[in-house]
């Protein structure tokens, strides 16, 4: 993707991304674990990119700290809990819950 990262965030071995893990994911109607990899830019601005089961890569982008745009057919929407993190709905079928440390650093 060619994505620009935050002057002085580290970035884990081997990878383009800041920062790599699992994040709880609702795909269809079955909660899991997704294994995650984001790409920061700073000021909440970020590419988070997730590992589906079908073995898609799910790609959102993060403005502010807010999705605004997704690889996927259908809209994003996300909502924040209040709890350091915000829940982000692409179309109808998938769920992920994304801590604002993922997006942010920290």
């Amino acid at each position: 993707e060619g994505a620009t990262q935050l002057p002085g965030d580290a970035t884990v071995g081997g990878t383009v991304f800041n920062a790599t893990g699992n994040l709880p994911c609702l795909i269809g109607n079955r909660e899991r674990q997704c294994r995650f990899g984001v790409v920061r830019r700073g000021n909440g601005n970020a590419s988070l990119y997730v590992n589906l089961p079908s073995g898609i890569q799910r790609r959102i982008e993060f403005e502010g700290g807010r999705a605004v745009s997704s690889n996927a057919q259908g809209g994003v929407h996300a909502e924040f809990t209040g709890r350091g993190s915000s829940i982000v709905y692409i179309g109808t079928t998938e769920r992920f819950t994304v801590m604002d440390a993922i997006l942010f650093g920290g």
